[in-house]
């Protein structure tokens, strides 16, 4: 291929060779960044620096070295030939070295930025060309190339040391073996088909046999989930996190100080404030406002959940005569999946019967050929890695134009990492002449080569990984940096863990649930039952994932230098999921690989994005119909076409017509009613764990409910159903308990009470509400906002909190622009006062200020609100601005009839006139509460 934008004899839907010998490989390497840096510095050189001489330029010899550096990069990981993994790491560092260079050139940098600073050419330029420039220029910036010469130098060698240490904390959780021996007793409890397919090894003299396993592969898992030994689970456990400790705990002790060192530099107070800048999320407090409102919301429930476990190992250990020493993080998935079978009556391995893999595989495809319109056929012939390896080919299934190809890897191996995951093999592009490079990626998986029979937890994944691979294949840009890969880190994960929710849909497992030796479909009271099974420990995993992401922003984000990070990892997985780890010396802080990648500070982006995903799905599929096809139009115009070629907020508003909420998936997450492990008798799920403590405390030391085996507890009645009276008490003690229990939640919820208003921030595009709110939450909360000059207009909501007189004021700053005023209404239900901004300077939009005005003074659900009408960019001090505005807001008089109305002046650079708007606004929100009370909230 050439780095100039001329295709040449390259065939679009061309399939890169995976068949070549070590000397290949630094050719191909060693090529492409001869011809990459001739194209740089001959851009360096250009005299009369224009988007097509400069920036065009560099995006086509960016799409070759990705294009190779992806190649190289896959066959250090996949070739089953040392050598030809030897040169391909090689290849690949060498590629890492080029990026490394351009990042370091000022006379990039420079060039780059001449065209950024011509106002003609970037007017010429449509938004995905903008939005190249912008990449390109913003890179660089954040590589340090405006600070002076000496202290580039050290930020560079900071780059380095950063680059070396997270791809060792990487390489060591690859290549780390972690395999101890287990008798058979030891492994009680796991499936007779792990036996069955398993041969074991001679024992020591004297000795049992042994079965030799891995923490690297499936057995980990299986161990974890089936050993009726602790100590097994244990010994499993304490392996996996040893085996690469503590070399990892030093390196990223390591990699978190290089980091600070790193964003100090460049100017931010904290590596999470530099890594989250350009993300959807666009803060540290926002983000930890979200986690926390998540485990706030969820924390109830998710210690019901872990107290039901607790429960179940402590009958067991009555009914073994033994202690109960505590419930450890190496019991979770043990009694989890105890739980989920008694409550439910279901068998993992009896379900797995029903996932043969290929025919699942497929089936899989089918549903997304048939929902985003597309003809998905299988390759042969192709080169390929390794045998098991499929190739296949995507089509539109009107036109049959191609749309792209990807692999699929699926099976577990040595040396394999056990973490399925998408890359993108080639982005797609244009060349110059028009035609199209259609993208490649490919799907990892570590499916079983043994059964080669998938558990449904493998369907889901497959639809997740899925996910990935259709909007890598679906984005249609102009350029391979505005591709899949261009989108924000925190919106990647939502198409994936859209199309999740899919494997839990009846008439999807209807089709694609087939026995594997008689194509007979899955039993209706299975399928129920695993549907019935969804919510089990969703609340605890909710909180759990709450807690690695609050992890991974405070250990970026603490100026604290002595942090241990590793001491930090199991305070906080103890103080907020309830974990203990008894006197195991290692956490799982060593084995997070996504800290040391492209998820650092932004691993929030998972939760994130079931909470978008979960909306999107309930909002328009669920309602739509999971297979109405101008539904997954609307989806692929909005969602996946775009790519990383824009914001993706401005197509989650296309797509959902609102801003985006996270009620769909709380409400997945909180489940209603359960029963108490001890009396069954039925509770909401959140009220549940004092019962549950007070029924332990004042029972009989024998199991409460006679069953042969104390896990397999009855599933729940219907959550519509009436909810059992408590039984009465065994003790007086326990009755005492569960009093003081209520009386205590009760006293506290009563004086942390807290009345909310919500005051919606409207006006026109433009007008200054996004720059008036990072001036409200500096002033209010002493967080320092965003520069002036990095605030971007509103697309959606933009909320803050503030609190006054023990009152919370919530503003809603709302997207001013034309087509987004039609979402304004869907929040006036819920409101408690307008705050209207006008740009006072802006006489020509005055009029438009008026109109839109006049519309919410008439709107029926803003009737007898009080509104206030802020004159903005007041910063010097024109007096016939504010009185223009005034005479604006007189014009309507009639309209306003019967509310509170006042004008004030107000900068949103000074902050000057903000409080005294705020006093005014919280005064007039309590005197009309008798109209519209606030809501109330405990904390």
């Amino acid at each position: 291929m050439s780095v100039s934008g001329d295709r040449g004899s390259v065939q679009p839907g061309e399939l890169p060779s995976f068949c070549r010998t070590p000397d290949e490989i630094k050719r191909l390497m060693a090529e492409t960044l001869d011809g990459a840096r001739a194209v740089i510095r001959e851009v360096i050189a250009e005299t009369r620096p224009t988007f097509s001489s400069v920036v065009a330029r560099i995006a086509y010899a960016e799409n070759e070295v990705d294009a190779a550096a992806s190649l190289c990069t896959l066959l250090k990981e996949v070739s089953p030939d040392p050598a030809v993994r030897a040169a391909a790491v090689a290849a690949a560092r060498d590629s890492d070295e080029y990026s490394f260079e351009c990042l370091c050139d000022p006379g990039l940098y420079t060039a780059i930025r001449a065209v950024s600073q011509n106002e003609a050419e970037m007017a010429a330029l449509d938004d995905e060309d903008r939005y190249l420039v912008w990449r390109l220029e913003n890179s660089l910036k954040r590589f340090g190339l405006e600070l002076p010469l000496d202290e580039q130098q050290h930020l560079h060698a900071v780059e380095r040391q950063l680059h070396a240490a997270t791809e060792t904390f990487v390489e060591n959780i690859r290549t780390s073996q972690g395999a101890a021996p287990f008798t058979r007793s030891e492994l009680c409890g796991l499936p007779d088909e792990f036996f069955a397919a398993r041969a074991p090894d001679t024992g020591a003299e004297g000795g049992p046999p042994v079965y030799t396993l891995s923490c690297r592969t499936a057995d980990y898992m299986l161990v974890l989930k089936f050993a009726a030994s602790e100590a097994a689970r244990k010994k499993m456990f304490m392996l996996n996190c040893a085996r690469c400790a503590p070399q990892n705990a030093a390196l990223l002790a390591e990699i978190v100080r290089l980091r600070r060192t790193k964003a100090r530099m460049l100017g931010y107070d904290s590596f999470a404030d530099y890594a989250l800048e350009n993300m959807m999320a666009g803060s540290v407090g926002a983000v930890r406002a979200m986690l926390r409102d998540f485990v706030r919301g969820l924390a109830a429930t998710a210690e019901a959940e872990l107290e039901t476990l607790r429960a179940m190992k402590r009958a067991d250990a009555e009914a073994a005569g033994a202690r109960y020493d505590g419930f450890f993080r190496w019991d979770l998935y043990y009694y989890a999946r105890a739980l989920t079978a008694g409550r439910h009556q279901i068998d993992g391995s009896d379900v797995q019967q029903y996932f043969p893999m290929e025919r699942t595989v497929r089936g899989v495809l089918d549903v997304f050929q048939e929902l985003l319109g597309l003809e998905i056929a299988r390759v042969e012939g192709a080169s390929v890695w390794s045998e098991d390896v499929r190739v296949y080919r995507v089509r539109e299934a009107g036109s049959g134009e191609l749309v792209g190809h990807f692999y699929h890897d699926p099976l577990a191996c040595p040396g394999k990492s056990t973490v399925s995951a998408v890359a993108l093999l080639r982005a797609g592009w244009q060349w110059r002449d028009g035609t199209r490079q259609t993208p490649v990626a490919v799907m990892r998986t570590s499916f079983d080569g043994e059964s080669l029979l998938l558990r449904h937890a493998h369907v889901v994944t497959l639809m997740h990984e899925l996910g990935h691979v259709f909007h890598k294949l679906c984005a249609r840009t102009r350029w391979g940096t505005t591709h899949s890969v261009g989108a924000a880190r925190d919106f990647v994960e939502v198409p994936s863990k859209l199309f999740e929710n899919w494997a839990w849909e009846p008439r999807v497992l209807r089709r694609i649930a087939r026995h594997h030796a008689t194509g007979a479909p899955m039993p209706e009271p299975m399928l129920r039952a695993l549907l019935a099974a969804r919510g089990e420990g969703v609340a605890m995993a909710t909180v759990d994932s709450a807690m690695r992401a609050l992890f991974d922003l405070d250990v970026h984000a603490a100026a604290d230098e002595s942090v241990d990070p590793s001491a930090l990892y199991r305070e906080m997985a103890a103080a907020i999921a309830g974990h203990d780890y008894g006197d195991a010396r290692d956490t799982e802080a060593v084995l997070f690989q996504h800290i040391a990648r492209g998820y650092a500070s932004c691993y929030y982006s998972y939760l994130w994005s079931q909470s978008l995903s979960a909306d999107m799905f309930a909002t328009r599929f669920k309602r739509d119909g999971i297979f109405n096809t101008r539904t997954a139009r609307h989806y692929r115009d909005e969602i996946l076409r775009p790519g990383g070629s824009r914001d993706p907020s401005a197509g989650l508003l296309g797509f959902l017509g609102r801003a985006p909420s996270n009620a769909a998936f709380l409400k997945v997450a909180d489940r209603q009613t359960e029963p108490c492990p001890y009396c069954e008798a039925m509770f909401k799920v959140k009220d549940m764990s004092p019962h549950i403590r007070a029924c332990a405390a004042g029972r009989p030391k024998q199991p409460p409910i006679a069953r042969p085996d104390p896990r397999r507890i009855p599933p729940s009645p219907p959550t519509n159903a009436t909810p059992a009276a408590p039984p009465e008490p065994t003790t007086l003690w326990a009755y005492i308990a569960r009093k003081m229990i209520t009386l205590v939640s009760g006293a506290y919820r009563y004086l942390t009470r807290q009345d909310e208003f919500n005051v919606l921030l409207l006006g026109l595009d433009g007008a200054g509400k996004t720059t008036l709110l990072e001036r409200v939450k500096q002033q209010e909360t002493g967080v320092a906002g965003m520069a002036p000059d990095k605030i971007q207009p509103t697309v959606g909501v933009n909320i803050a909190k503030v609190q006054r007189q023990r009152r919370m004021i919530r503003f809603l700053d709302l997207g001013g622009q034309k087509d987004l005023r039609g979402i304004w209404d869907a929040y006036y239900a819920d409101s408690h006062a307008v705050l209207f901004a006008v740009d006072a300077g802006d006489r020509a939009r005055m009029e438009e200020a008026r109109g839109v005005l006049l519309g919410l003074a008439r709107h029926g659900e803003l009737r007898g609100l009080p509104m206030l009408v802020l004159a903005t960019k007041q910063d010097t001090g024109d007096v016939s601005a504010l009185l223009a505005t005034k005479e604006m807001v007189n014009s309507i008089a009639d309209a306003l009839d019967g509310r509170d109305v006042r004008v004030l002046a107000a900068s949103g650079l000074s902050g000057d006139g903000l409080p005294d708007a705020i006093d005014w606004l919280l005064a007039r929100m309590l005197e009309n509460s008798h109209a519209r009370p606030p809501a109330t909230s405990g904390h």
